[in-house]
């Protein structure tokens, strides 16, 4: 009936990730010791500060769609070899 989709954290690591969870579903977030961090099925999180290199897997009716926000320091190219930190949010849907 539904699926799952795992995720590494990457770059987005200290990072806070916002999510709107559709109907019947929802995500975890593990740390680097697979323990979990915050889960909107558990806890009810929608607001979670990313761990390194930790994972996170967004579960749901097939046709589900989250929509995630991320703030926090990104960084912006200008040129070769120059870069600039740029504080801000993000958004965009998955899944």
């Amino acid at each position: 009936d539904g699926y799952a989709r795992w995720y590494q954290v990457g770059d987005a690591a200290g990072k806070t990730m916002t999510v709107q969870v559709p109907e019947n579903s929802g995500f975890w977030v593990y740390d680097g010791n697979g323990q979990v961090t915050a889960s909107s099925v558990l806890w009810g999180d929608t607001t979670v500060t990313l761990p390194e290199d930790g994972t996170i897997v967004f579960a749901g009716d097939p046709g589900a769609r989250f929509h995630l926000r991320f703030c926090g320091a990104f960084f912006q190219f200008s040129g070769p070899n120059e870069t600039r930190p740029e504080a801000g949010c993000r958004g965009g849907t998955w899944m």
